[in-house]
């Protein structure tokens, strides 16, 4: 048996049909896809042009393969590209129709999935919570990543489709315990990732992400987030100063890092750090930026003499100042 309006072929069905008078009933039909087991409730009520179908289709576990998406509805093909879903889940689908209207629901309770969103790539493993997918609108229901480790991202939200119309997208993301290591500057938009790959960083973030219609038109969805990290020790390849009790606040979006505010100690010197970081057309060349930058108690020692060699070449080496200096600065580029 397959549904022409969800077609997810049900084979190996056992169980009774019962007619009666002018209904038809089957009461736990058990059938299989692809070695999962569901079960289907169902029946059609007063046969004739007022009749009425209701269909009940649930199964304790299946897989999102290929299969479920050849199902989907061309709008929910385009989300299952977007977050690449993965893994298993419960699922419990009903239908009604009747003379006055017809109604859908699917509701997947998420078992041991995963996912990974298109434009912030993220991996999202080991998902728990709800999926809710109605005519129209798709919410998720407090869904949950779990790690081996500290880490913690939830989302909830919801996502509007209309037949012929780009999705809506109004989801919140948050996540815990985030280490700032690779898997995090990778998921970052191309142009960004040049400049935060030159940090060494020992640290744990916090981010919030709201995803949203783009206002534009030339994305389906945008988003913006909230970085907050702590850290105990920073390196930065462009200037080898090591840093410590590191502290960063910035708001991410695809166009640029604004950095409320980044400090750090070396010793009983202070740095602080504010400004944006711009996205380019080109993810290969350093992306411009506008930083201010102020340290107080900054100590002119050897390892910061070594580290700003290469840029105070019109130095002569002969000639280096010791002791701790306070300093205002801006760096720009290519603005």
């Amino acid at each position: 048996i397959q549904d022409a309006r969800f077609p997810y072929a049900l084979e190996a069905m056992q169980g009774e049909i019962v007619f009666k008078g002018r209904t038809l009933t089957f009461e736990g039909l058990h059938c299989r896809h692809n070695g999962w087991e569901l079960i289907v409730q169902g029946g059609v009520d007063d046969f004739g042009p007022d009749q009425q179908i209701w269909l009940r289709v649930v199964s304790g576990k299946i897989a999102f393969d290929e299969d479920v998406y050849n199902a989907l509805s061309p709008a929910a093909k385009r989300l299952w590209f977007a977050f690449s879903p993965s893994g298993t889940g419960a699922i419990d689908y009903t239908y009604r129709r009747t003379p006055q209207a017809r109604t859908q629901r699917l509701v997947i309770d998420l078992i041991d999935a995963g996912a990974v969103y298109a434009h912030f790539p993220y991996p999202l493993e080991r998902l728990t919570g709800r999926l809710i997918l109605e005519a129209g609108r798709i919410t998720l229901d407090n869904i949950v990543a779990h790690y081996a480790d500290p880490r913690r991202v939830q989302l909830t939200g919801t996502i509007t489709t209309a037949a012929g119309q780009t999705p809506e997208f109004a989801i919140r993301i948050r996540a815990e315990q985030i280490p700032v290591d690779a898997r995090l500057t990778d998921a970052m938009p191309p142009t960004q990732q040049a400049f935060f790959k030159q940090f060494d960083m020992d640290a744990v973030a916090a981010v919030d992400v709201a995803i949203f219609p783009d206002p534009t038109g030339e994305r389906p969805f945008d988003y913006t987030a909230h970085l907050q990290a702590v850290g105990s020790r920073l390196l930065y390849a462009g200037l080898p100063i090591p840093l410590e009790n590191v502290r960063l606040d910035a708001d991410i979006t695809h166009q640029a890092v604004d950095i409320k505010s980044f400090t750090a100690s070396r010793g009983s010197g202070k740095i602080h750090l504010s400004g944006q970081i711009y996205g380019g057309t080109d993810a290969a060349a350093a992306p411009p930026l506008c930083l201010a930058i102020e340290a107080s108690g900054l100590e002119l020692d050897a390892v910061f003499w070594k580290a700003v060699e290469k840029q105070i070449k019109h130095l002569p080496p002969s000639v280096r100042l010791g002791g701790a200096v306070d300093a205002k600065g801006r760096w720009s580029r290519h603005l």
